[in-house]
């Protein structure tokens, strides 16, 4: 079992297959959006909770479910395509003045990457009433009023940092632009629904119309599109000396790995583990009736990462390698929907036994790895990743998404160190 012997990584897609995949996206935005009116439209109705379960998966609207994922990872998608963008101007600009701006693209890395935690955590139904933004006001809406400008100058600073970087790039940047208006469009939306629920003639009788919930969920989801739409076509723009037909285009890049570079990665997942205590046990995490559990959105990313990782392996690797690493895709992304839908909590008489039909999967597909990885390192990893991964799915409160996030993290030092090591053309067992 082998790979490449790259020094690093390649990234080389053409425009073709980039094509397809924003096909795939638009097409899942459609979906979602149609099921978020079907089931907020109870067209289906049904008093089996297994159905309105399953129904619930596709309603934007709703908190711990797999539309509440997609958004989330889409959004996530678009903070890893910043950091790219970073990566790529640092390397063709020289000038100190190209540098400092290019930095820019961390911030609004940040950004989308709080945005993703947000969506899961569902903090922006709560913030204006947290004790650090009450503090920023002296009305009863003091806080709301904070927030609202902090969502101001978010928005001047994209879109001149935009202008700044797109200004050769038309419709990157009015992409940019026709999204952040998308984004900032939202609390007026909410507004006016709140407004609309109080002028009532029985506000305990109303019901938010189908309309505007798809107007608002469907400005988020194209706003997000948009972002990584507009983030591609600059990469693209990017020439590359890396890309294997000049005459194609297509997003091209050379990531060179440091020898320390396990240590950035360790330090990494230390600090998300410590966020995600923080956040757990900080007093401004209120509880609310339907509300989002922001602790799930860290196995989650972690594994959808992983997923993204085994997702370049698999396309790297060579012909006898890809049903391996195939089935690492599949784990990694169902490890990733399970925590981001809140699926250890799932009741009744099938969706109760999801648990257990995971950690079958879970337990073949590590037997797997360690037939095909070897070595003492690639054992104890995938021994400790299947352990915490059974002590996630059969836990209660914060464990789950604890012992799921430490699992999600070894099965990506795992495959990390076997890249590694197949660059280095020396086994596992030798790292």
């Amino acid at each position: 079992m082998s790979l490449p012997n790259y020094q690093g990584f390649i990234i080389d897609i053409p425009v073709k297959k980039i094509n397809r995949v924003f096909l795939l996206i638009i097409l899942l935005n459609i979906l979602l959006l149609f099921g978020t009116w079907l089931d907020n439209s109870r067209v289906i109705a049904s008093k089996s909770y297994t159905i309105q379960t399953f129904l619930a998966q596709f309603n934007f609207a709703k908190e711990n479910v797999g539309a509440a994922w997609y958004s989330s990872m889409l959004l996530l998608l678009v903070g890893l395509m910043a950091v790219l963008c970073f990566i790529m101007d640092m390397n063709r600009f020289v000038k100190p003045t190209d540098k400092i701006l290019n930095y820019g693209w961390l911030l609004v890395a940040m950004i989308f990457i709080l945005l993703s935690f947000d969506e899961m955590g569902s903090f922006h139904e709560i913030i204006g009433e947290t004790a650090l933004f009450k503090k920023m006001g002296n009305s009863k809406s003091g806080g709301w009023y904070a927030f609202y400008a902090l969502i101001g100058l978010v928005a001047l600073f994209m879109i001149s940092f935009f202008l700044m970087k797109f200004k050769d790039n038309k419709r990157a940047f009015f992409l940019t632009v026709f999204a952040v208006l998308l984004f900032v469009s939202n609390p007026f939306q909410e507004k006016y629904e709140i407004y609309t629920w109080r002028h009532s003639p029985n506000p305990r009788l109303w019901q938010r119309p189908s309309f505007f919930l798809l107007l608002e969920e469907g400005s988020e989801i194209l706003a997000s599109f948009c972002f990584l739409y507009s983030f591609v076509l600059y990469s693209i723009s990017i020439p590359s000396k890396s890309a294997k037909n000049t005459l194609e285009k297509g997003l091209s890049i050379t990531l060179k790995l440091k020898t320390n570079i396990i240590f950035y990665i360790l330090g990494l997942i230390g600090l998300a583990g410590v966020t995600m205590l923080l956040v757990k046990f900080n007093a401004w995490h209120l509880k609310r009736g339907d509300n989002g559990i922001p602790q799930n959105w860290f196995p989650s990313i972690m594994s959808f990462v992983t997923f993204l990782y085994s997702l370049y392996l698999f396309f790297i690797a060579e012909k006898e390698s890809k049903s391996f690493f195939l089935s690492v895709i599949l784990i990694s992304l169902g490890t990733s929907i399970f925590f981001g839908c809140d699926m250890y909590e799932y009741k009744g008489s099938f969706l109760s036994k999801i648990p257990y039909l995971f950690l079958l999967l879970t337990i073949i597909a590590g037997t797997t790895a360690l037939i095909k990885l070897r070595g003492l390192k690639a054992t104890v990893l995938t021994a400790a990743w299947i352990l915490f991964m059974a002590l996630a799915l059969f836990n209660k409160g914060f464990y789950p998404a604890l012992f799921g996030y430490i699992a999600s993290s070894i099965l990506l030092i795992t495959f990390f160190l076997y890249h590694r090591a197949m660059q280095e053309n020396i086994g596992l067992k030798n790292v």
